[in-house]
């Protein structure tokens, strides 16, 4: 649990695509305030969705958002599609940056990360169309506690060497949804001693770039996994190879492997357990 000065942000369960590009929609919200700011006069945590404005050139709307005053409020921010007006969402990001807290955003250049990166109370981020230089970069941002990264099949990742986050830093919930998936692996790792919850887009046959996921992740070594959650989708809305007798021996190879580690965590597959997963949340 965080801190109570904390935000959390649960990002929706899945990625959709919004006129072919990826958009991590939100459903749950969740935030835990101070008991300062929850008895103090100042507004409350705002949360704040900007798909249908980021989405196209909207010179009335988008100028109108620059000049309202709620990005001086939010502290999560979802739908900012950086490539459509890089300059525009440049300033949304100058505007929010003191005090966001969680951000979603599709297609960011490195002048948008420049900026994402040092946002002093970031806590919850989610990047779609990410490069490997971004992935390596919000890896290692000490504020991150919860990460989600997504990258088109046409566009994979290099494998990548991560150093290990050093305590306070380090995820505690990470959802990945990039190849090679010795790449998310890698990002796995780099958070072993602080994770709690991984969420992998991967198949249940053959695993593309992983043919034993199993003894990959017994190789990371992780310290305080509670739940893993097997999506078995992409964020573009392709389907990962699966069927029900492999998608069994799966979960249980994962329950088994980590039981010897004294890890008794959930494993959970996005097909298999939807009931599940709808009444415990993301």
């Amino acid at each position: 649990m965080e801190s109570h000065g904390a935000v959390r942000v649960d990002w929706d369960r899945e990625a959709t695509a919004v006129g072919g590009v990826a958009v991590a929609r939100k459903r749950q919200r969740q935030f835990f305030r101070s008991a300062d700011d929850q008895s103090s006069s100042r507004p409350a945590v705002s949360f704040l969705d900007i798909t249908c404005i980021s989405s196209r050139v909207d010179v009335k709307a988008m100028t109108a958002l620059l000049k309202g005053g709620s990005l001086e409020q939010a502290h999560s921010l979802v739908g900012l599609q950086c490539n459509v007006a890089p300059a525009w969402s440049q300033k949304v990001l100058e505007l929010t940056a003191p005090h966001l807290k969680g951000l979603q955003a599709v297609s960011p250049l490195q002048r948008h990360l420049d900026r994402i990166l040092v946002m002093p109370h970031l806590q919850a981020l989610c990047l779609t169309n990410v490069t490997g230089q971004q992935a390596r970069q919000v890896s290692q941002m000490a504020s991150l506690r919860r990460l989600e990264l997504h990258c088109p099949l046409d566009a994979p990742l290099p494998e990548l060497l991560l150093p290990r986050a050093v305590p306070p830093a380090g995820l505690r919930w990470l959802r990945c949804g990039v190849e090679p998936l010795v790449t998310a692996l890698a990002l796995v790792q780099a958070h072993a001693s602080t994770l709690e919850e991984l969420q992998l887009v991967t198949a249940s046959v053959d695993p593309a770039g992983c043919p034993d996921l199993v003894t990959e992740l017994k190789r990371c070594s992780l310290k305080n996994l509670h739940r893993v959650v097997l999506l078995r989708h992409t964020a573009y809305g392709e389907q990962c190879r699966h069927d029900h007798p492999s998608c069994k021996d799966q979960l249980q190879r994962l329950w088994l492997m980590f039981g010897e580690s004294d890890l008794f965590a959930d494993i959970l597959c996005s097909e298999c357990d939807k009931a599940e997963l709808s009444k415990s949340g993301p």
